[in-house]
């Protein structure tokens, strides 16, 4: 086994968190970066073979699922999406997850705003 890393880069949803109410109606658009640590087995790096690694494309799917769920907070959205990797992809050690609103809400020109949080096992 060897450590490897799953890098996410600006995977764009549009979803509905926000604490404002026309945020909830409208929505708008979010980024997602992603860095998870996992264990990967010979049979991936050796013998190019799925069932070694995390399926990325699985990993997405949860993210984007999660995503549709509104929240007021962005630090709920994070918590509860990196809770749901940790638990449906236990081969995960570590996380690396931010969720930043691109365009938000406010007096100032700004790229986005966002959380990161970190998740691993104890």
């Amino acid at each position: 086994m060897t450590t490897a890393t799953i890098c996410i880069d600006s995977l764009r949803i549009h979803a509905r968190h926000g604490a404002l109410p026309q945020e909830r109606i409208v929505g708008a658009w979010f980024s997602v970066q992603l860095q998870a640590d996992f264990l990967c087995s010979p049979s991936a790096y050796l013998h190019d073979r799925l069932e070694g690694t995390v399926n990325y494309a699985s990993v997405v799917a949860c993210i984007q699922e999660e995503m549709q769920t509104p929240s007021a907070l962005l630090e709920h959205a994070v918590q509860r999406t990196g809770n749901r990797l940790m638990a449906e992809f236990p081969q995960i050690t570590r996380i690396s997850l931010t969720i930043t609103k691109e365009n938000p809400p406010l007096k100032a020109q700004c790229g986005g705003i966002g959380v990161k949080m970190l998740f691993s096992r104890a």
